[in-house]
C-alpha cells in the first residue's frame, strides 16, 4: 500500500508538540499558520481551550450570503485580540475551509484602527511599534480601557 504525503512538504506535528513548534516559528520572526486536515478539527479544539480563538470562517463565502456584516466580524476580531493582549494569552484565527482564493486579508479582514495587517506581520510584533506610541493603542476602545488607560499585561510575542 502506497502512503500519500498530505503535508505537501510542510512541517507536520502531533498536537502535543504544536506549542513548541509555534514558539520556534515565532522566535524565528515568522507568523505561524496551522493547517489541520483532521475531520475532528483537533487544532481548533486545542486552541479553543488554550487560547482566545476567533472564528472567521465566514470569509470563505460572501458576507451577504453569510448573514454577517464586515464591520461586525472586524469588531469581533478586534475585541478578541484586545482580550488576548490584556490577558497575555495566544490569539488564534480559525479560518475554516479557507483556500488561497479567500486569502485576501487586507481587503476582507484588515482595517487600520480595527484589525490591522500588522497582526499578521512578524507574529504580531509590529503592533508593539513604535515604542512610545504602539500601534495596538488604535485597537482599544473606551470600554477596553482599565482605570482610564491601556492594559497590556505581558508581551505576547516574545523574541
Amino acid at each position: 500500500m502506497t502512503s500519500v504525503n498530505l503535508s505537501n512538504g510542510l512541517s507536520s506535528f502531533e498536537i502535543v508538540d504544536i506549542p513548541k513548534a509555534i514558539g520556534e516559528v515565532i522566535n524565528g520572526n515568522r507568523t505561524p499558520l496551522l493547517i489541520d486536515p483532521s475531520p475532528e478539527q483537533v487544532a481548533r479544539t486545542f486552541y479553543s481551550y488554550k487560547a482566545m480563538l476567533e472564528d472567521v470562517s465566514s470569509l470563505t463565502i460572501p458576507f451577504a450570503k453569510a448573514g454577517i456584516k464586515r464591520s461586525d466580524l472586524l469588531d469581533r476580531c478586534r475585541k478578541t485580540l484586545v482580550g488576548a493582549m490584556k490577558s497575555g494569552t495566544t490569539f488564534v484565527l480559525y479560518l475554516g475551509a479557507a483556500s488561497i482564493e479567500h486569502a485576501d486579508w487586507k481587503k476582507k479582514l484588515c482595517k487600520k484602527d480595527v484589525f490591522p495587517i500588522t497582526v499578521f506581520q512578524n507574529a504580531g510584533r509590529k503592533l508593539l511599534e513604535p515604542i512610545l506610541d504602539p500601534q495596538y493603542k488604535l485597537l482599544y476602545r473606551e470600554e477596553d480601557l482599565e482605570a482610564g488607560g491601556w492594559l497590556f499585561l505581558v508581551c505576547i510575542f516574545p523574541k
